[in-house]
């Protein structure tokens, strides 16, 4: 356990019956928390003047260490917390000011008290935006005619597919870990493809992203969630399938327009299409690929 510390200040309002409320300060005085922004604890609410209340007199608050806390809601063992607005503790969501972790192991219910590790340093609760997941370019299953290898060229890893007239398509499982929490874990915001075509221009050139959900009988269910078909979901030089089936090496940046967390069972699919009808002389060539993503700290 980290020592305790404490801060002390005139209570700002009667706190006589806050003792194990998460406090705030607001200039040299003590308060009860307000939703998402707490400073620590309460555990002396000062002494109760003639008033019969606490308003004036010097109050302490934990602001590190372990301390006994009110829960406001129901609370599970290392859930990162925050206050509402009544000063109890709640599980922190997306920019609240965590203030610490609960240890009780059988978690906690509304109302009830128990035992949490205090850290002002802990920050706010946020999601970090520059996670990269590398698409493995082997292994993959096809359908259509033509073939698709895995080669080396110049040290550099190239998934080709050979000439031939389509459509035809190569899919990818990424491996992928994930949470079943909500709000917990890894969600996809764009798919970032390297890719070539040569010998001639190909009618179409797609890269798609897509979720399979392992249901309960074992079988799967695909759901797309950003590219193929959708050419609004492309970058503006990528949007086309004229620009995507032209000769030439470019990146594609394909955006996801509502983005999700990854559910129990679910894991992400690529799916790399192309259609060669015209003129089925069409080489087309993935150098590499990577799903970008937002991650909710676990």
């Amino acid at each position: 356990m980290s020592e305790i510390r404490t801060q002390s200040g005139d209570a700002g309002e009667d706190l006589l019956s806050k003792k194990h409320y998460l406090g705030r300060m607001s200039g040299s005085d003590l308060y009860v928390a307000t939703a998402g922004v707490c400073h620590g604890v309460i555990t002396h609410p000062g002494q109760k003047g003639s008033a019969g209340t606490t308003t004036g007199s010097r109050a302490t608050m934990q602001v590190e260490g372990p301390a006994r806390v009110i829960a406001g809601d129901t609370i599970s063992q290392f859930d990162k917390v925050t206050s509402d607005a009544n000063g109890k503790a709640v599980v922190a969501t997306m920019g609240d000011a965590v203030i610490g972790i609960c240890l009780e192991e059988d978690g906690l219910t509304a109302d009830e008290y128990g035992l949490f590790l205090i850290d002002q340093g802990l920050g706010n609760f946020a999601e970090l935006t520059d996670g990269e997941i590398a698409i493995p370019l082997d292994g993959g299953i096809k359908d259509g005619t033509p073939a698709f290898t895995y080669t080396m060229a110049a040290g550099v890893p190239l998934l080709v597919r050979t000439a031939g007239a389509g459509p035809d398509s190569w899919w990818k499982q990424v491996p992928t870990p994930n949470r079943s929490s909500t709000s917990r874990g890894v969600k996809a915001t764009s798919l970032v493809v390297t890719y070539e075509v040569e010998t001639e221009a190909a009618d179409d050139v797609q890269f798609e992203l897509g979720k399979a959900t392992l249901v309960a009988n074992g079988d799967s269910t695909y759901t797309k969630i950003a590219g193929g078909s959708t050419d609004a979901d492309y970058d503006e030089d990528n949007n086309t399938a004229a620009e995507r089936g032209a000769i030439g090496t470019r990146t594609a940046t394909i955006t996801v327009g509502t983005p999700a967390y990854l559910a129990a069972n679910e894991s992400y699919v690529f799916r790399f299409y192309t259609d060669d009808t015209t003129g089925n002389n069409a080489v087309t060539k993935v150098h590499n690929a990577k799903i970008a993503y937002s991650e909710t700290p676990i």
